[in-house]
């Protein structure tokens, strides 16, 4: 019985493995392909001229997740997700944009990601 349980649970975790993966643009409609060309990304320390409010922290992640292929994600794709990601909720920027590179992740089934993350804001 306990052989069954182990085996079901390597299954489970495999299945996991395989299936799991981050946003890429694809996953985006159309329309918030269109209005994400609207977001500006300011990095880290930078922001825009006149008052804004902050909405959200918003998050991206750009993975590699070929076995054979070890190479790490790609940062314009990281910065693009960000956008996309700010224009889901409606933000016309994003600030204190800062990226970095992640090794393995078997969360998100990536040996290697550049990760961004940053502050969407609206102006007021």
């Amino acid at each position: 019985m306990k052989h069954v349980l182990y085996n079901s649970f390597l299954a489970i975790a495999a299945i996991t493995l395989i299936t799991g993966c981050a946003s890429t643009p694809d996953d985006f409609s159309p329309y918030i392909h269109d209005q994400s060309k609207k977001v500006q990304l300011y990095d880290e320390g930078k922001a825009p001229d006149g008052d804004f409010k902050i909405l959200s922290e918003v998050t991206s992640n750009s993975c590699n997740s070929k076995t054979q292929d070890h190479k790490e994600g790609d940062e314009n794709e990281a910065r693009q997700i960000l956008s996309l990601e700010a224009a889901k909720i409606n933000a016309t920027a994003v600030i204190d944009v800062k990226c970095w590179t992640s090794k393995v992740n078997l969360k998100s089934n990536c040996w290697s990601a550049i990760k961004c993350k940053g502050l969407a804001v609206e102006r007021k």
